[in-house]
């Protein structure tokens, strides 16, 4: 049956097409975070390279000396009159060091992404130097509080738990430890989107193994031979199983493959101390016996995930009921993670039932951690068990579900059976289940998020300048504040009269970098004139915070041209789906054809709102997730965009405010689209052209980019042209709904 199950899935040509989407877009997500990661992998790998060949002394003196040299023309602007900074270089380097450096810095030819290879690959040397102190430090800790009077109060189960983690540092045998690129296993642990993709593939395969034979009636068939009942779930389970842990396999394998190319490989028989991050590892574990047990715990988890989806699967017949319940396992997961995650005690365990801990087995192993009941402990690893325990429950669950549903169904055939819903929840449910609505809404959402974790920080060398006068001199107009203008002016002019008269090129190169600051202060000082002028007492902003939320970045290119491949998907598949089964011209020949297609409309609007609302919400959590000052209770009109806006009102209002005309635009675009599909055979013309004329500007030229200026007001609200837009959408919509005779 196992046999027959997966010749089933890998059989559909769909089924393969969607693992394959996931691979490619796993690949493309690694290689993206590979070339924006601070360090620049092609420096990090030459360097571990150029090292193997040095002794250690030797490495750590060509580290020391990059890092050195970097710090040097760093600071040397700030430092040129101070003797003991250049006498500290010139005792340990020489005259001639320091004179190449000052060459180089006005060269410019030492990168800052090059120093943060530096800096990483001595981190990695000084954790190998320090790992036989890291376990002396444990015994002589162990030993110093059996002699101190206030551990003795301690319990008996935590005296044990002392020399239990003593007895294991003690006793442990770490081969010699090696240098290694440790940026392949930091990234290989690190990157969440293999487990995401990986429970997105779980609950795709219960979807199609259970909920499609379900809409099909193939599992109620099935059900009713003698080997269909009990042996079809234990059947589908292990089928499931097959196919994730192959699939987990494969992408963790072209994780590591990736990450080794660009980072170099690691040598998987290294004691897996050698890594600075699993250097407190108590098991003397080469690194690929580290790697194996990872991926097998991390399975297990997966188990566990598969095992309750197929309880909620057999459990409901209704889709809808399966994903409430779902939701409210995340939600419990969620409440765990947040709300126990600085607790002590014996609520603190609550963390083990949080399925999500299991997920990341690394911390596991890489530390030697008691669960503490007070009364017993036992090992962090042990709670592994419990994953075997719930997928085991789980699965005889499931059985029981089969019988209990059937006899659920024989009891109350009408009142199931028979049970009427509005129209709306059927078209909700064709939209989102059979015509994949949902699937495109998740996989868009989950594709922008994985975008916007490698966005960095937007702010600028001179935002950082600009920044810094906020906080010296101030963020209102002040009589100090001014006095410290003054200050600062003949800072400036007293620097631009010693430029004048210097003949030495370095040190006039020095001056003019001290000038650089000039410019954010003439920026800081045209904000500060603009409120002084005004005397309005309007607050001078880091504009930098707020840039993500209004500006056109990449990141908001990325937000609209996901939301417009859901609606260039989602809205011609309605329509040409019906037209194909014929469902529209049965539709057309009825009394409520107007009003079929109006809950149509609603139903598209309603979904693509919330499919762009949740796109939104991702840029907020991204804007302070970087900026952790960011307040959306100030004065939209401090902000220097909106500082003409005719309205005074806090951000967060006037984000609302732009919310509900986002929302007016999308439901009037959905109206005209859907007006026009329903008069088209084919969607593809329709998708072609708004690909072109609606998307690609986005990427491509500014000037016509009009659908992103409408999803993305905030700089064209300031504009006329922007209501002139709104106008004619909202014309075209009330156009597109009026009935013709």
């Amino acid at each position: 049956m196992i046999y027959y199950e997966l010749k089933k899935f890998l059989g559909s040509l769909r089924n393969i097409k969607f693992l394959a989407f996931l691979l490619i877009l796993l690949i493309a997500s690694d290689v993206y975070t590979i070339y924006h990661h601070p360090i620049n992998p092609s420096v990090y790998k030459t360097i571990h390279q150029e090292i193997q060949t040095m002794s250690k002394e030797e490495a750590k003196s060509y580290l020391q000396e990059k890092i050195d040299a970097y710090e040097f023309q760093s600071n040397y602007i700030f430092n040129i009159d101070n003797e003991q900074f250049l006498n500290t270089y010139t005792e340990k380097y020489g005259e001639a060091w320091i004179k190449e450096q000052i060459l180089k810095q006005n060269d410019d030819t030492l990168s800052h992404h090059d120093d943060f290879v530096y800096q990483q690959i001595m981190n990695e040397m000084t954790v190998l130097e320090d790992y036989q102190n890291y376990r002396s430090s444990i015994e002589k800790q162990y030993e110093e509080h059996a002699k101190i009077s206030i551990f003795a109060q301690d319990t008996e189960t935590e005296k044990k738990i002392s020399k239990k983690v003593y007895d294991q540092y003690h006793k442990l045998n770490v081969k010699e430890l090696s240098l290694q690129p440790e940026l392949v296993l930091s990234q290989l642990y690190s990157f969440e989107l293999r487990n995401i993709i990986s429970v997105v593939l779980i609950f795709y395969l219960v979807f199609a193994m259970i909920y499609q034979e379900k809409e099909t009636g193939v599992l109620q068939y099935s059900q009713s031979m003698r080997k269909g009942k009990r042996q079809q779930v234990i059947t589908k389970f292990i089928s499931q199983m097959i196919i994730l842990m192959a699939c987990y396999i494969v992408f963790y394998l072209f994780d590591y493959m990736i990450y080794s190319i660009a980072y170099g490989f690691i040598d998987l028989m290294a004691p897996i101390q050698s890594f600075s991050f699993f250097s407190t590892c108590p098991y003397a574990w080469n690194t690929i016996t580290f790697m194996l047990m990872s991926v097998f715990a991390t399975l297990l988890a997966f188990t566990a995930i598969s095992s309750i989806m197929n309880v909620f699967a057999y459990y409901w017949n209704q889709l809808s009921a399966f994903l409430i319940s779902i939701l409210c396992i995340i939600g419990i997961t969620a409440l765990l993670i947040w709300g126990i995650r600085n607790q002590n005690g014996l609520i603190s365990n609550l963390n083990y039932l949080n399925i999500l801990f299991y997920m990341h087995p690394e911390k596991i192993f890489s530390q030697y951690n008691f669960v503490n009941l007070n009364v017993i402990a036992f090992r962090e690893y042990d709670t592994l068990l419990l994953l075997l325990l719930v997928s085991i429950i789980c699965i005889w669950l499931s059985r029981k579900n089969i019988k209990r549903t059937a006899i659920r169904k024989t009891q109350a055939k009408r009142t199931y059976q028979h049970s009427l819903h509005s129209f709306m929840y059927y078209e909700m449910k064709k939209i989102l289940i059979i015509q994949k609505a949902l699937l495109i809404g998740m996989i868009s959402v989950l594709g922008f998020i994985i975008m916007m974790q490698n966005q960095q920080s937007v702010s600028t060398a001179n935002d950082y300048m600009y920044n810094s006068f906020v906080d010296t001199i101030g963020a209102y107009v002040s009589k100090e504040a001014d006095e410290k203008i003054k200050q600062q002016e003949q800072y400036y002019q007293d620097l631009e009269n010693q430029l004048m008269q210097e003949q030495n090129v370095n040190k006039q190169n020095l001056i003019d970098q001290k000038l650089m600051t000039q410019q954010g202060f003439e920026r800081y000082k045209k904000a500060y004139d603009k409120r002084k002028e005004d005397a309005t007492g309007r607050k001078i902003l880091k504009e930098d915070r707020y840039r993500l939320l209004y500006e056109t970045t990449n990141l908001s290119k990325f937000m609209i041209t996901f939301y417009l491949i859901s609606f260039l998907y989602i809205l011609p598949t309605c329509f040409y789906y019906e037209r194909k089964t014929h469902m529209l011209t049965i539709q057309n020949t009825t009394r409520g054809k107007y009003q079929t297609f109006h809950y149509k409309v609603i139903a598209l609007s309603t979904i693509l709102i919330v499919i762009f609302l949740t796109l939104l919400t991702c840029i907020i959590i991204k804007a302070k997730l970087l900026y952790p000052d960011l307040n959306l209770m100030e004065n939209i009109q401090c902000l220097d965009l909106f500082y003409n806006f005719p309205i005074k009102m806090p951000i967060f209002l006037y984000y609302i405010m732009t919310a509900i005309l986002q929302i007016l635009s999308i439901i009037c675009m959905t109206v005209i689209s859907a007006r026009i599909l329903k008069k088209q055979r084919t969607p593809y013309i329709f998708m072609l052209i708004s690909l072109i004329f609606f998307v690609l500007p986005i990427w491509f030229t500014d000037r016509f980019a009009y659908i992103y200026q409408i999803l993305f007001p905030h700089e064209a609200i300031l504009h006329g042209t922007y209501i002139f837009f709104i106008l004619i959408l909202v014309i075209g919509s009330i156009i597109s709904l009026k009935r013709k005779k």
